[in-house]
């Protein structure tokens, strides 16, 4: 097996885009590995190239590019540090952009779809878990949608 950490392209920033899987709505670099399943790219470059990361330290991104794995844009620090680092440069929780219903691509529903959810389920006699099975959903996500905590823009 070759390895993961050469599959990339250079950027004109001179990050090193992992070019395979990616993960979150940050679209961090995923990478195989046998000993654990997958792996974070840049947690994994940094082990590569300057041995353990430490227990309790993150990896952080000097590049703000989160499927950057070039060894030289990466930085160790604590917890606070790579949350602050991120609030500061716009990339925190609060600053990420929320994309709701369909604008949201990796949704499988559409509004109607939402609708009729919900009409079925008020008219009784069907359950949860029978409705998830007819539209492809967990039961989770039909309670959601039944009650209002997800798709709440649909009426």
């Amino acid at each position: 097996m070759s390895d993961p950490l050469t599959n990339y392209t250079i950027n004109e920033q001179g990050c090193f885009i992992y070019n395979g899987g990616r993960m979150g709505q940050m679209g961090y670099a995923q990478l195989p590995d046998l000993l654990h399943g997958t792996r974070l790219g840049h947690r994994a470059c940094y082990t590569q190239n300057f041995g353990e990361i430490p227990e309790g330290m993150d990896v952080g991104h000097t590049c703000d590019t989160p499927p950057c794995i070039n060894p030289k844009h990466l930085v160790l620090q604590t917890r606070a540090q790579n949350i602050q680092q991120a609030f500061n440069r716009g990339r925190g929780v609060s600053n990420w952009p929320v994309s709701k219903g369909v604008a949201n691509t990796s949704t499988t529903l559409t509004d109607d779809k939402v609708r009729e959810i919900r009409k079925l389920y008020a008219a009784g006699g069907i359950s949860q878990d029978k409705l998830g099975k007819m539209f492809n959903l967990g039961q989770s996500t039909v309670y959601n949608i039944v009650n209002n905590i997800t798709w709440r823009h649909v009426k």
